[in-house]
């Protein structure tokens, strides 16, 4: 019987192929899956960096002696206008010296000399509550009305957790000062002492509330001196003529863009 030496040939050919074939694909398919989880892996791990990471605020003015502290970082270094702060993040002011934050909500905070901050949010969904906590030192304070989402000042002695209005907080050894000047709320800021009885009151336009350091908390009208007070620590804050474009990613990790003006 006369066999095709090409048939042969060409069946001895197929048999060798389909091993190498099998062995090249052993190797290629675990170096496939180990690609393909290792971009998923970076995929989530930027992802949650990115959650992490989102821009609280932004520092719009840096006047004198003003130092930026990153959360979990011992040392301090200048600040300069255009710092983004995240959660954790930390600024001071020296003497004569101030800064302007502005939130990326919009809400507007400004520090007095000899006065340091620790910026805080909290993820709420698709919400994000803010904390300001203040070691020391003065601020004012313009809020925006978000609703869903909560805007606070803390202190070692209080805290006081303020809807759209504007006001200021004053912080001392032994006492904490809540004013609010302005606002479309009736009861603009729920206020509490932290230590002691821990009292807590409700302030409204036109009223000051202090939190004493045994947890009493006193509530009076604004002086005509409380009024020029704030006045002061509100004036800076209220207008800002210079513009800076920021790019910054929002709670659910998405870029955005923000006007400061």
């Amino acid at each position: 019987m006369h066999i095709n030496k090409l048939s042969v040939f060409q069946l001895k050919t197929k048999k060798q192929v389909k091993p190498k074939i099998e062995e090249i694909m052993k190797r290629i398919i675990p170096i496939i899956l180990f690609l393909v989880v290792g971009a998923y892996v970076t995929y989530a791990g930027n992802f949650f960096e990115d959650e992490k990471s989102t821009t609280l605020a932004i520092v719009l003015k840096a006047i004198k002696q003003v130092d930026f502290k990153k959360d979990g970082n011992s040392d301090w270094e200048e600040a300069k206008r255009g710092q983004r702060l995240k959660g954790g993040d930390a600024l001071k002011t020296g003497d004569l010296s101030s800064s302007i934050l502005k939130f990326v909500d919009g809400s507007i905070v400004r520090l007095r000399q000899k006065t340091e901050v620790v910026i805080r949010g909290e993820k709420d969904g698709k919400m994000m509550n803010k904390d300001v906590a203040i070691e020391y030192g003065d601020l004012g304070f313009n809020v925006q009305k978000r609703p869903g989402e909560q805007f606070r000042f803390s202190s070692p002695t209080a805290v006081a957790s303020i809807k759209g209005t504007e006001g200021v907080m004053l912080v001392g050894e032994d006492k904490t000062t809540l004013i609010i000047t302005k606002s479309s709320f009736k009861i603009a800021a729920a206020f509490q002492a932290l230590m002691g009885s821990k009292q807590s009151v409700d302030v409204g336009p036109g009223e000051k509330a202090t939190a004493l350091k045994n947890g009493e908390v006193i509530k009076v009208a604004l002086t005509k001196e409380d009024q020029e007070l704030v006045e002061k620590l509100l004036e800076a804050s209220r207008e800002t003529k210079d513009e800076l474009l920021i790019k910054f990613r929002d709670a659910d990790g998405k870029m955005k863009e923000i006007e400061i003006k």
